[in-house]
């Protein structure tokens, strides 16, 4: 069975609110997904199991942390009650406003004892942020002290060609740089092929039949156990390696799965997704396609199909990531 045992590296996901809808995004954090932040309670939670399965750092991302403006501060305060310290903050810098109400924040930061900001440069997040503020912030946190980790930083010249004052599509970008700059994209910010991701980028995969997909696939132990970047979220739950959309409540965390709380979840790790698509055809109505470009696709397909029969389970959370 599947058990959670011990906790390598990883973070907290304080909202999967967002103040953009990139196409790469894991989570499929938006705009329209719900306000909700992590409660001060939940927070000491998360960092209560964290520490008791090994892990003594995280990091904090989203959604964007950073569009809550006391969330994050409550967040950041309990990490350093528990004892618990945070390696870096993720922001997208749509939040920058003028630098001095961001070296309040910043030396608010520095206080609690996070000196660290992973901030995002890609073509993705400039549909929806203009670089200027991404430049902004960077130039602020350096002159405050704060340490930048740009992810990625070789984007930034392709950035500044356009106008740093407006946002730019990714059709823009493959005008400039020639028809193949879309895929190069997923090499180049190391894109896991699962959330928005899949959906953006499949199209331009190859597909194979759905016979060589089944016939291909072991179980999803590797995948489901790994430990060495995990999340968990606002909501209490531990998201499996990076499938998202999968879930276990920090409550089972360090104990095996009931196989009756986690139908879904336990069928992939035993059985792969040929175990899943058994179950899910057989017991849910689910018609599969005749191609897909990963066992990934499939999984996410069924899930989808669960979710939307009306399918209430535990391992199938949150319910926005399904919306």
């Amino acid at each position: 069975m599947l058990k959670i045992s011990h906790l390598s590296s990883g973070g907290v996901i304080t909202n999967y609110h967002c103040s953009a809808k990139c196409r790469h995004c894991l989570y499929k954090c938006s705009q329209s997904r719900p306000r909700d932040y992590i409660t001060e309670e939940r927070m000491e939670k998360n960092l209560d199991v964290i520490q008791r399965l090994g892990c003594s750092s995280i990091h904090i991302g989203g959604g964007e942390p950073v569009l809550n403006r006391k969330g994050i501060e409550n967040a950041v305060k309990t990490a350093q009650r528990c004892g618990v310290y945070i390696e870096y903050i993720e922001t997208n810098a749509s939040w920058y406003k003028n630098e001095e109400d961001a070296f309040e924040f910043f030396d608010f930061l520095k206080a609690h004892g996070v000196t660290t900001l992973l901030v995002s440069i890609s073509p993705f997040h400039n549909e929806f942020i203009p670089f200027r503020k991404t430049e902004s912030l960077i130039r602020s946190a350096e002159r405050r002290g704060i340490s930048i980790f740009p992810w990625v930083s070789s984007f930034a010249g392709e950035l500044a060609y356009f106008d740093v004052d407006k946002v730019h599509s990714i059709d823009e970008y493959c005008e400039k740089f020639g028809k193949n700059y879309m895929l190069g994209l997923p090499s180049r910010y190391h894109l896991t092929m699962k959330g928005r991701t899949l959906e953006t980028f499949a199209p331009f995969m190859k597909k194979h039949s759905l016979t060589e997909i089944l016939a291909g696939t072991g179980d999803c132990r590797s995948e489901l156990s790994s430990v060495s970047h995990f999340h968990i979220d606002l909501y209490g739950n531990y998201i499996p390696g990076l499938c998202t959309g999968l879930a276990i409540d920090t409550d089972d965390l360090g104990q095996d799965l009931d196989e009756a709380k986690y139908p879904f979840l336990c069928s992939l790790f035993e059985g792969g997704v040929k175990a899943l698509f058994a179950k899910a055809s057989s017991e849910y109505g689910f018609i599969a396609n005749s191609e897909y470009v990963s066992k990934c696709e499939l999984c996410i397909a069924i899930r989808h199909h669960l979710v939307s029969a009306g399918v209430k389970s535990h391992d199938l959370a949150p319910e926005g990531y399904y919306s």
